[in-house]
């Protein structure tokens, strides 16, 4: 049996040693969707949802360098009575 102060694997982290790199393709630059929201100032999270165009290539999120992030559809604005 073993003890409750056993220690973690280090194989089970969440961290990237290397960083992911932009891709061209049909003459659109592509990068990875956590580097171009640290590029906008916002989190990967936040960045997911500005609905922008993603392209999936391995399981990696990526985004058009060009991609201008979209607002969703916001209601409308009450007058004051």
């Amino acid at each position: 049996m073993t003890g409750i102060g056993t220690a973690v694997p280090a194989t089970i982290t969440t961290s990237r040693t290397r960083t992911r790199p932009t891709l061209q393709i049909d003459g659109n630059t592509w990068k990875p969707r956590d580097a171009f929201a640290i590029d906008l100032g916002v989190s990967e999270k936040t960045a997911q949802r500005l609905n922008l165009r993603t392209m999936y290539v391995g399981g990696v999120a990526y985004v058009p360098v060009e991609e201008s992030p979209r607002r969703r559809n916001e209601p409308p604005r009450h007058r004051r009575r």
